[in-house]
């Protein structure tokens, strides 16, 4: 035993001074990979020389940063391509401390592994291939450095949406938890009784018994909802049997609620189809609470009965355009060839989870010639860069990149970059 303990120590020194006298000509990133691989070879040392002594010795190492493609070439993508080894998971091609498509993919099958603790709290079943919270506790719990692990504690932030339209005596309406804790602690009531025929009695309640009734719902703006001067905007709404095929939607109006805006009237819209939806751009107005007004003209027993119905309350802000896209830029060309593409943006007064409800950001190819469009990326985190797989497309393309909340209900801006080109080569 006493030569294993004298033989390791001298072939230490003897590799760190050959480590020594060859990094100086090397790039960072050269040396970065080679640190990796004597970390790697000295743990494999150090594991053989325990076994011959009878003895081990446990890898540990705590993980306390997200990691994807952004942090390919640190120190921590290596600590992770360590633990993955220790599922038996390879990230082949991927080497040294690059995070590239084989890292992605061997995240993926961890994440699917242990898919009850890291994807079923998300609503996920699918894995992401991004090292982030959930996938983080998972590793520190099988190899972080700290013998107790704090408990994880998660408070959720519910976000309501409006009650649906009455139907066999209920109403329904969308909860969400903001912080996606995947409990349903204090959850509020997705369902509710009503009286078949109408609609939530705090919408616009019918006072003629004589009328045929309430003929629709505004489902979007929601209320507390943001919309930015200059953003597009869909307003939404359900429409139910009191619209006859006498009633029209005589008028879209924007209405000043509190604020600088307060009893102003703002035309959007007139003798519109009754197809649940209007995109806007959001006009150059005074910042404040608005509403939107929808009057229904319904024609019954010889009689016009108008019906205005109100929106929730919500906010117009100032700040001009959320978002930015930097790159693509006009005239850049992306091949097919360069196996990842990287968008690129910058936000202004980007609201939070908190001002918006549940959002998230998409991007789209959208074709110049053709006008057709393609899913790009979904679900972007909004930390200005995102590199993805290139695609097999060739032409004139513009990006578009576009905010949503609520699950798609509304879009609060869409930005589209320069034209740029795409080849399959």
């Amino acid at each position: 035993m006493k030569y294993y303990k004298i033989f390791f120590p001298i072939f230490l020194a003897t590799f760190l001074f050959c480590f020594s006298t060859t990094a100086s000509a090397m790039t960072e990133a050269e040396r970065q990979a080679l640190i990796i691989q004597i970390q790697n070879q000295i743990a494999e040392l150090t594991r053989q020389v325990n076994e011959m002594q009878g003895t081990t010795a446990t890898w540990c190492h705590t993980f306390n940063n997200n990691l994807g493609f952004n942090q390919s070439g640190t120190v921590e993508v290596g600590y992770l391509h360590t633990a993955l080894t220790k599922q038996n998971i390879s990230y082949a091609p991927d080497t040294g401390n690059t995070y590239s498509t084989g890292t992605e993919s061997a995240v993926k099958i961890f994440q699917e592994r242990y898919a009850s603790e890291i994807l079923a709290p998300l609503g996920l079943s699918v894995g992401s291939g991004y090292v982030a919270g959930y996938t983080r506790a998972k590793l520190n719990q099988l190899y972080g450095c700290s013998t107790t692990l704090p408990p994880t504690t998660c408070t959720p932030s519910w976000q309501t949406g409006s009650w649906s339209t009455c139907t066999n005596n209920q109403q329904t309406r969308t909860v969400t938890d903001l912080n996606y804790c995947g409990i349903t602690t204090s959850k509020p009531a997705v369902t509710q009784s009503c009286t078949s025929g109408t609609i939530d009695p705090t919408d616009n309640p019918t006072t003629n018994p004589g009328e045929p009734g309430i003929p629709l719902i505004i489902t979007y703006p929601i209320e507390g909802g943001l919309l930015p001067i200059g953003s597009r905007a869909t307003i939404r709404w359900t429409s139910n049997s009191n619209f006859l095929s006498t009633s029209h939607i005589s008028h879209i109006k924007l209405v000043g609620y509190e604020g600088p805006g307060y009893g102003k009237e703002f035309s959007i819209t007139e003798n519109t189809a009754n197809d649940g939806e209007e995109t806007i751009t959001v006009p150059v107005v005074a910042p404040g609470k608005y509403e939107i007004e929808i009057l229904v003209v319904t024609r019954s027993g010889g009689l016009d009965y108008n019906y205005f119905v109100m929106s929730k309350k919500f906010t117009i802000s100032s700040g001009g355009p959320l978002l930015t896209i930097t790159s693509p830029s006009a005239g850049d060309v992306w091949r097919f060839s360069d196996l990842r593409w990287t968008i690129r943006w910058a936000t202004n007064n980007f609201p939070t989870p908190s001002d918006m409800g549940a959002y998230s950001i998409q991007a789209y190819l959208k074709n110049q010639t053709t006008g057709t469009e393609d899913l790009f990326q979904q679900n972007l985190v909004n930390d200005g860069e995102e590199t993805i797989p290139s695609l097999g497309l060739s032409g004139s393309y513009r990006l578009e990149m576009r905010g949503f909340v609520d699950e798609g209900v509304y879009y609060g801006f869409s930005v589209l970059s320069d034209p740029f080109t795409l080849i399959f080569d």
